[in-house]
């Protein structure tokens, strides 16, 4: 009989263990899904803010200068490193070297603007400054898009005819 009694307290602090580390363990996953929840929110909201930014340097040259491009980023300085934790990492490089290039860009620019006679090579190397700034903002877009598994914004242009010259 005592052999008995043995076994079911033994049964009894078993199950009693049991229940114990099994509350523990959802509780932890309970944690874990709630915190990937709260990521996944911020990550939407912030990839939001992102697709206004974008928005805003895709404008170069058409709306806003080079300089007021790279203003506007170093603007968004604060902004960028209060979340980028929550920025895909390829997002992040092409945040950094968009404002890197605008910052050379605006150099450029200000070069040409100091010479009398600006010379070919900086306008050629503004130019690819410029063709170079306006791919990587393309690539930070898609990698956004990307993230969501939406497609690429495609802009239409009208092509317009250039005036002919009769004198």
């Amino acid at each position: 009989m005592l052999k008995e009694i043995l076994l079911i307290l033994a049964g009894a602090i078993s199950a009693t263990f049991g229940g114990f580390f099994a509350t523990l363990y959802q509780a932890k996953q309970a944690r874990k899904i709630r915190r990937e929840e709260i990521i996944g929110e911020k990550q939407v909201e912030i990839c939001q803010q992102v697709a206004t930014r974008i928005a805003t340097l895709k404008s170069i040259p058409d709306q806003i200068s080079l300089e007021e491009a790279s203003k506007y980023v170093y603007e968004n300085e604060t902004w960028f490193w209060d979340n980028c934790l929550f920025l895909p990492s390829k997002f992040r490089n092409k945040w950094l070297s968009i404002r890197l290039n605008l910052k050379k860009a605006v150099r450029r620019v200000n070069q040409i603007y100091k010479l009398e006679e600006p010379s070919e090579k900086i306008e050629e190397e503004l130019g690819k400054l410029e063709d170079g700034i306006a791919k990587m903002i393309d690539e930070a877009e898609s990698i956004i898009l990307q993230e969501f598994k939406l497609p690429k914004i495609e802009v239409e242009k009208i092509p317009l005819k250039k005036a002919s010259n009769k004198t």
